[in-house]
């Protein structure tokens, strides 16, 4: 969750300088932070734990 917020920061401010390219990429990196915690809480959700874990092995 800590790395969501500079990447908000970073897409507002790219998108203050008029920059698309700027906040798509900030946009995805915190989306991409997103995913492990996504994925981790549904795991929980269906009390599957480190299910996160094993699928973050798979695609790393």
């Amino acid at each position: 969750m800590s790395l969501l917020i500079p990447a908000i920061t970073e897409a507002i401010l790219a998108l203050a300088a008029g920059s698309v390219a700027g906040v798509a990429k900030a946009i995805e990196f915190g989306l991409s932070k997103l995913i492990a915690l996504v994925i981790n809480l549904f795991a929980k959700l269906i009390a599957l734990d480190n299910l996160s874990e094993k699928v973050l092995i798979i695609f790393a």
